[in-house]
């Protein structure tokens, strides 16, 4: 049985060095139409095609002057990752759905830099089963996290958000804890994202982090945050 770990862009300074994300700036010469293009990919998420049909040139972006160079480069845009071409290649191997590659030329220190980011494009929203998810609601310096059951379907949890923002001027967030997913889910992908919940976080296969962390690539953070379970 195939096993997904959650994956977030690496924050520890002594891995990317001074500041998070690395890249959180463009270069002189970038228009507000070109930064645009950097977040119009997730309206996009859920339609049939999945895929955005404009021409794609993604250049300009800038690294803080004190971070460091790793293999995945954190920046402010949460639909795309962003790597170079070791963990390019590496990536390539694996089973990754709907996805398309966008080279982009990113300066550090003044210097041109060609990376590559990488667009996740994997519907998995029918599979799955909200009534048996776990939900923790978080309330800003409340020191205990309640946890809920039973939303209907992603409406249902939507509208629960909602009345929580209206009612508490304290509330923070509803992120899942526990996803179960239906058992004809496609356990053959190897990464796939659920940006309703969490747009910053990935899920990645077992063979895709052992991978990585063989190859020693650096400047992803791994772990079972999001517990992930498939219905037999």
């Amino acid at each position: 049985m195939t096993k997904y770990y959650t994956v977030s862009n690496s924050a520890d300074e002594k891995i990317i060095g001074a500041a998070y994300p690395q890249c959180h700036s463009f270069v002189k010469g970038i228009t507000e139409e070109d930064e645009e293009r950097f977040y119009n990919f997730d309206e996009y998420f859920n339609k049939k095609e999945c895929l955005p049909p404009f021409e794609l040139k993604l250049d300009g972006y800038k690294f803080y002057y004190r971070c460091k160079l790793t293999n995945f480069v954190s920046h402010v845009s949460s639909e795309l990752l962003l790597m170079d071409k070791t963990a390019l290649d590496l990536m390539l191997q694996f089973n990754l759905g709907q996805h398309i590659v966008i080279p982009a030329t990113v300066y550090k220190s003044n210097n041109p830099l060609e990376l590559f980011f990488l667009y996740i494009a994997n519907p998995i929203m029918q599979y799955i089963d909200f009534p048996k998810c776990i939900f923790e609601v978080d309330v800003v310096n409340n020191c205990t996290k309640e946890r809920y059951t039973g939303f209907k379907d992603y409406q249902s949890l939507s509208d629960f958000k909602d009345m929580m923002w209206d009612s508490d001027e304290n509330y923070f967030s509803t992120q899942p804890i526990q996803l179960i997913l239906a058992s004809d889910f496609p356990t053959q992908l190897d990464v796939f994202r659920i940006p309703y919940f969490n747009a910053y976080y990935y899920f990645m296969s077992d063979r895709l982090k052992n991978a990585i962390e063989e190859a020693e690539l650096t400047g992803l953070n791994f772990s079972e945050e999001i517990k992930i379970i498939i219905e037999r």
